[in-house]
């Protein structure tokens, strides 16, 4: 899932502007959505991005609804087209964090975005990287002496671990 950050109000003028609004109705996500998109200035692209991640809630993220927000409802929350919100979720399916920054920040257009995804061979397309795997490139940087400490720390720790489990284990069986 793709989170979209928005950043807080920063200067003291957009502070002074700041207003609260108490939801009326049953839409939270649309509550937000119509409250900040009109003062944002999003081009299409970015609306469609903000569309794409809202299909991308998980059901039960909206407390009010037994299901995910469709691409159609997320076309129109964002007022865009269904097309639109498609090639964003392949851009943000794509994994590619610059081309999603891009995107995001207005640079590239979606439809371009899309298309440069579509034209990679799939060979060319980096799985995510698990945590295992961010573990590993870390690991390779670090000199052998860190390496040592490292794996001396977490041994020291394994074994009081180990000797916590087997006190339990013989008190548990006294």
């Amino acid at each position: 899932m793709v989170e979209i950050a928005i950043l807080p109000c920063t200067t003291q003028a957009e502070k002074s502007r700041k207003t609260t609004s108490e939801l009326t109705g049953k839409d939270p996500i649309g509550f937000v959505l119509s409250a900040n998109l009109h003062r944002r200035h999003l081009d299409e692209s970015q609306r469609a991005m903000v569309g794409a991640a809202l299909t991308e809630l998980e059901v039960g993220a909206n407390q009010h609804t037994k299901q995910g927000t469709s691409i159609d409802a997320a076309s129109k929350l964002v007022n865009v087209g269904r097309a639109s919100i498609e090639r964003a979720r392949v851009v943000l399916k794509s994994g590619d964090p610059k081309l999603i920054a891009q995107v995001q920040q207005g640079e590239v257009a979606v439809s371009a975005a899309a298309d440069q995804v579509k034209e990679k061979k799939p060979r060319e397309m980096k799985p995510a990287k698990t945590p295992l795997d961010r573990f590993e490139d870390a690991w390779d940087k670090l000199e052998l002496p860190d390496q040592e400490a490292f794996v001396e720390t977490k041994y020291n720790e394994l074994a009081k671990l180990m000797k916590e489990v087997d006190r339990k284990a013989k008190d548990k069986a006294a």
